[in-house]
């Protein structure tokens, strides 16, 4: 049996580490005691991500931003390494809003 699995090459059942692939680096961010991934680049929506977007606060707070340089739109988007399973997910958001939103501006 011969295939990929993730970055390893499956050589007759086994895993080996057979080469390197050229993959992003993934930016990465710890935060109430779970893994995140950060977006750089595509995703759902008209903004592309952008990992400097994302910050945490010394109150341990999260903070995702929507920016704008020039003609350019960046946002933020984030999800966990690790499988949260079925169930109920609740969170609590405040909000700031100092510029309008990409489809709002002009």
């Amino acid at each position: 049996m011969t295939g990929f699995l993730g970055r390893r090459l499956l050589i007759g059942g086994a895993a080996a580490v057979a080469l390197s692939l050229a993959l992003p680096a993934q930016a990465a961010l710890k935060w109430k005691g779970y893994d995140w991934n950060l977006t750089n680049g595509g995703m759902a929506g008209v903004a592309n991500g952008a990992p400097a977007n994302i910050s945490v606060d010394a109150n341990g707070y999260l903070h995702l931003k929507i920016t704008k340089t020039g003609n350019t739109w960046t946002a933020s988007e984030m999800f966990t390494v690790q499988k949260l399973g079925f169930g109920t997910y609740q969170c609590s958001l405040s909000c700031c809003s100092r510029l309008p939103l990409p489809n709002q501006a002009e």
